[in-house]
This record gives structure tokens, sequence and C-alpha cells, in this order.
């Protein structure tokens, strides 16, 4: 997986810095959905896990379908599923919900991380070698 992935995170530093962003908006959805699992007011759950909802939908909008292949749908289809439970949390109030859109969104995080540190150290290696 983490092969894949740095391979569709090249074409997204190629067209430019994209891998920070793309992290950031992880590191986003995270923090909202730690606000919304922490939240005792209904105003602050609702707003949190609609942020967050928010959020994935910007990494759905940011994915590379001609150049990211399989890899690009199969994100599509994950991010599909976070905002699934996202909205159960939402609509239905489903806080346990909320635990697996963001058990999934850490997966994706730590898979980009790990990504971009080989994509570095490959490209350090490139470089000097």
């Amino acid at each position: 997986m983490v092969n894949a992935t740095l391979a569709y995170q090249r074409n997204s530093i190629e067209v430019g810095d994209g891998a920070n962003i793309i992290l950031a908006l992880y590191e986003g959805a995270l923090r909202s959905m730690l606000e919304a699992k922490k939240a005792d007011d209904s105003l602050i759950y609702m707003k949190s896990v609609d942020k967050a909802m928010s959020i994935v939908r910007a990494l759905i909008a940011s994915l590379d379908f001609e150049n990211g292949g399989e890899i690009a749908v199969n994100l599509y289809r994950l991010y599909d599923f976070i905002l699934w439970r996202l909205d159960e949390a939402l609509t239905r109030g489903e806080k346990y919900a909320i635990d697996e859109a963001y058990g999934i969104m850490d997966e994706l995080y730590k898979a980009w991380v790990e990504a971009l540190r080989n994509f570095r150290c490959d490209e350090k290696s490139t470089v000097g070698g």
C-alpha cells in the first residue's frame, strides 16, 4: 500500500507540493472528529462533524482519477465510507460512527506520512547518488 500511495503522491508533488496540503487536510479532519467525540454541547458536536465532512469532501475533490488509477478509486471508496459514517454520526447521533471514521482516516494519514518520508528519502538518495 505504501508503494502505491508513494506513486500516487509523486504525481501530487510534481504538480506542486500538494502532499503537505493533503496532510493538513487529514490533520484537520482528525482534529474535527476528536472535537466532536469530546463535545458535550450538541452545537459544537454538529459543527465539528460538519467540518470533518467538508474536509473529506475536499480530499475527494483532490483525487486525480486520470493519473491515480486504482489508488484514486480506492481512496474515493474509503473517503465515501468515512462520509457515510460521519453522516450517520450527524443525523443519528451515532458517536461510535466517528470512531470508525477516525480509525480509517488515521490509517490513511499514517500511510501518507510514511509515503512522504519514503519519497523524500528516495529523492535525497537520487540527488546525492
